[in-house]
């Protein structure tokens, strides 16, 4: 053996020593490969064959050397010195490529062989067709490292790889039928990747990311990133980064034009680091109309680079917006691009990235810019290891699974992508619970029952988280008194106390901290206070001028009060007046009233009304207080006792029901009335019924209206009626106005019109 050749098997045994040592696990693929490699350094003069024979023992396995690198092996062809090859560690026979994944159903087959599934990791020899169904995505990987991306409803034919042994002559990677493929290189590195179109043409890309889109006998190529070259019917054109050539059958390519700008993103929108509630992500957003777009292009993935695709939809042009719901955490990057009328696919948008964090609360709401929480809570955020957190006003560190906000009790979250500065912030937001504390009466052992109830605690561990510790204070003395939680709930808790305490006692409640939740006073039980009474109707109601329908509208209620009033009429054109006094009473359920009314005392004209002091009494059933629309009634009798001669004594016998609903009052009256002489009762009755309401617009503003009917015996039987209104203010003082109309003009006045003043029981 000669010393250079000694050399060339010394250099490649250290070689393989260094690769060996520097791989992850023995006999373990090197990553980024499927098999194990090494690298060489060409020295001066060295061939294929000088290399293969060296590292394999054998000039004839220097077809290998094209495996990984675009270099030429031909007969006596030199090397260039210096270069650093790649190349496999033994000799081994592996497919052209292999599909590195595949969604959702992607098809396959062996030339001659029927159409079949295809699944992820399957390899795909010399001639292997693979067909992507609708809505699936393929992507081949070769074994050069060259990577093919295809798009729905998309064939291709498997060839070599784009190392082939003739550089200038190689075939190509795969030949595209229809469809659309995204070519790209693992590293540019002076190599390429090459694509067949079936019916004429082809394209070398040396670029990262080239796309290939054929429609009928039409294909255009989209260059992203480096270079290149359109060859069909013999001619060739170069196109750079950002432009666009096309070509038909084996016409030549049109020259290279600018391709469809970038569309710009809207405010809003996903973007960013985003909190989310558990099931509820979800990621949306907008972009701005390129007026040369006959249709837009959305992607989203889970990497920046756009290998694992999630989404490509094409929307028509008057559909710039995108949502998806249910989403679940993670990181997504959506980019979008526009495709004009030559059907030239366009550059990408900037990448926009949002990040969702799924927080999980025992109790509270979960907001993109806050948490609203117990402060007993633990929070739980979704692994995220592209994030760093800082609690507070802390360091930024890992993010961690778990936050115990009872025992950090932050006030803001502040995320942050790893490796940046800037900063997301999110507030937490506590909601206190807090504590209902009642108590009763003793009960015949002596003993006061004590219940809690709990608020805000809705989802906690009661007893571990908050730990509620009741404390009764008498004096100087505190006393921790046993709590037992009611059955199957958290949040309500009962105790109880000896009986009598001391004047002043209170009980506290107490979290395990100290913290105080709630507080009440405990004085045993309490005097019952008589609730208010309800007063219905009205205090003064006016008193008519004609003594035959001076009948008062009295009320059940009995309300103790003392009043005076001027009244008026106009009838037949003559101004008839009256004053008159009221005074009314009551001891329990008994009722007493008086009133006295005046003959004229501005007119000169004799009046119809006569002198009559009236004396009432009536007994109430029901109490006072009724309300809810519960009737209260009372049956009285009044006497009507001249005060001048030649007048007679009249009994009325009435009964008054009314009820009280809530601002509104109503009342009723039922009265009859007849003359008293010295034989007896006198022929001409009198019936009468009364009824109205009244409405409390403020504590010292009621108004009123009411009804009044008659039935007269007057040579036979008459009837008469009339419709009063007005209102009652103030309160212990008070004054009254009110009107009374009547069709009626030959016994009484059209129109009637009192003003009172008085003073009641508040």
């Amino acid at each position: 053996m000669s010393v250079l050749a000694k050399r060339r098997v010394q250099a490649g045994a250290a070689a393989l020593l260094s690769s060996a040592l520097a791989s992850p696990a023995w006999g373990a693929p090197t990553p980024g490969y499927s098999e194990r490699v090494l690298q060489w350094t060409v020295q001066e003069g060295e061939t294929c064959a000088d290399v293969a024979a060296a590292l394999y023992g054998s000039a004839n396995q220097a077809p290998l050397l094209e495996r990984y690198n675009e270099v030429s092996c031909g007969y006596g062809q030199k090397l260039e010195p210096g270069r650093v090859l790649v190349v496999p560690e033994k000799p081994t026979e592996l497919p052209p490529a292999s599909l590195y994944s595949t969604f959702p159903t992607v098809k396959a087959r062996a030339p001659g062989a029927e159409w079949a599934d295809a699944a992820s990791g399957m390899p795909l020899y010399r001639l292997y067709s693979v067909n992507t169904l609708a809505r699936a995505r393929a992507d081949v990987r070769f074994i050069d490292r060259t990577r093919i991306v295809l798009s729905e409803h998309t064939l291709v034919v498997i060839y070599e790889t784009a190392s082939a042994s003739n550089v200038q002559k190689k075939p190509p990677s795969v030949e595209l039928q229809e469809g659309e493929v995204q070519a790209g290189l693992a590293g540019l590195a002076g190599r390429t990747v090459g694509v067949a179109v079936t019916g004429g043409g082809r394209v070398d890309a040396k670029s990262r990311d080239a796309v290939l889109r054929r429609t009928g006998e039409r294909t255009t190529v989209s260059v992203f990133d480096g270079s290149a070259q359109v060859e069909s019917a013999g001619q060739k054109v170069a196109v750079p980064r950002n432009y666009g050539s096309s070509f038909v059958k084996a016409k030549p390519p049109t020259p290279p034009r600018p391709l469809p700008p970038a569309p710009s993103w809207t405010s809003g929108g996903s973007l960013g680091i985003v909190l989310i509630a558990p099931g509820a992500g979800r990621l949306n957003a907008a972009w701005e109309q390129v007026p040369t777009a006959v249709k837009y292009r959305l992607e989203v993935a889970r990497d920046a680079d756009f290998k694992d695709l999630l989404v490509r939809e094409e929307t028509p042009p008057d559909v710039r917006a995108f949502r998806a719901e249910n989403m679940p955490p993670g990181s997504y990057f959506l980019r979008v691009r526009a495709v004009d009328a030559e059907d030239f696919l366009g550059i990408a948008s900037t990448e926009r990235q949002a990040v969702l964090i799924e927080a999980k609360l025992e109790s509270g709401a979960v907001e993109s810019s806050a948490l609203r929480t117990s402060p007993y809570g633990m929070l739980e955020l979704s692994p995220a290891p592209e994030l760093e957190l800082a609690v507070g006003d802390g360091p930024f560190g890992p993010l961690v699974p778990r936050i115990d906000l009872l025992k950090q009790h932050p006030s803001v979250l502040r995320f942050r992508m790893r490796g940046t500065k800037e900063e997301r912030s999110v507030a937490v937001d506590y909601v206190p619970a807090t504590a209902r504390i009642a108590t009763s009466a003793p009960n015949p052992q002596k003993q006061i029952a004590v219940t809690v109830e709990l608020d805000g605690v809705a989802g906690i561990d009661v007893p571990g988280r908050v730990g509620p510790r009741l404390h009764l204070l008498q004096g100087a003395t505190d006393t921790e008194v046993p709590l037992a939680r009611a059955a199957g709930q958290g949040s309500s808790w009962s105790a109880t106390i000896p009986a009598p305490v001391v004047a002043g006692a209170r009980l506290k409640l107490v979290d395990a901290r100290g913290r105080e939740l709630g507080s009440a006073d405990v004085s045993g039980p309490r005097p019952a206070v008589p609730p208010a009474p309800v007063r219905i109707g009205l205090s003064a109601p006016p008193r008519l001028v004609n003594p035959q329908f001076d009948g008062a509208w009295w009320s059940p209620s009995f309300g103790s009060s003392v009043a005076v009033a001027l009244a008026g009429q106009v009838r037949r054109g003559e101004v008839q007046e009256q004053a008159s006094v009221r005074v009314s009473g009551s001891v329990g359920a008994l009722g007493l009233d008086a009133s006295l009314a005046s003959n004229g005392i501005l007119s000169s004209s004799a009046l119809v009304a006569d002198r009559t002091a009236w004396l009432g009494a009536g007994y109430r059933f029901g109490s006072p207080a009724t309300e809810g629309g519960r009737v209260l009634s009372a049956l009285a009798l009044r006497l009507g006792a001249p005060t001048q001669s030649g007048q007679t004594t009249r009994l009325e016998p009435s009964v008054a029901f009314g009820a009280a609903l809530g601002h509104f009052t109503w009342l009723g009256n039922l009265a009859g009335r007849a003359a008293l002489t010295d034989s007896g009762f006198q022929r001409s009755l009198q019936g009468f019924v009364t009824i109205g309401g009244t409405y409390n617009a403020a504590e010292a503003v009621r108004f009123y209206s009411y009804l009044d009917g008659h039935l007269l015996d007057r040579d036979g039987l008459a009837a008469r009626a009339g419709l009063s209104f007005g209102l009652e203010l103030g309160t212990r003082l008070f004054s009254t106005l009110g009107m009374r109309m009547t069709p009626w003009n030959d016994a009484d006045g059209l129109f009637f019109g009192q003003l009172g003043f008085g003073i009641r029981e508040p």
